[in-house]
């Protein structure tokens, strides 16, 4: 336990010393902290969904700060109980202001590219998911992908 977070300190480290002068690492921290909690939750998910042989919904809510998982709704009625939720930095909104999509009954979800935009470092931050969902690489830049480039 002690290893893992020796290498986690050490990488958190090398990001900040390697970071952009626009970006300082003290700003940078808190939303590079944020992808492998999102990796997590993401990940548990995905094994709820295949474990309780149901489609989920994920949600991404900028005005809320947070994204949810919780049952995809069938029938009229009341809507199903989250059954996860991850708070998101407040510096951090989906470009879209809201983003959703469902993870099948078998933990797969489409290929996707997602857009966030940083208000405190001005960065874009594109987290891709490959491999029906199970793998997702984040990159950011400090302009805009072209509107061709985009798929959110």
């Amino acid at each position: 336990m002690y290893e893992t977070l020796l290498v986690l300190l050490l990488t958190a480290g090398l990001l900040g010393v390697m970071s952009s002068p626009r970006a300082p690492a003290a700003k940078l921290l808190t939303e590079q902290a944020f992808w492998p909690a999102w990796q997590r939750f993401w990940t548990a998910g995905c094994q709820l969904a295949s474990h309780r042989r149901q489609v989920l919904y994920v949600a991404v809510d900028t005005a809320r700060h947070q994204a949810i998982i919780r049952p995809v709704k069938r029938h009229a009625g009341p809507v199903p109980a989250t059954l996860m939720t991850l708070p998101l930095p407040t510096s951090l909104h989906v470009a879209a202001d809201f983003w959703a999509t469902a993870i099948s009954a078998h933990g797969w979800a489409p290929a996707t590219t997602l857009e966030w935009y940083s208000r405190r470092t001005g960065l874009w931050w594109y987290q891709t998911f490959q491999l029906k969902g199970a793998l997702t690489y984040v990159t950011f830049s400090e302009t805009r992908r072209p509107e061709k480039h985009r798929t959110t």
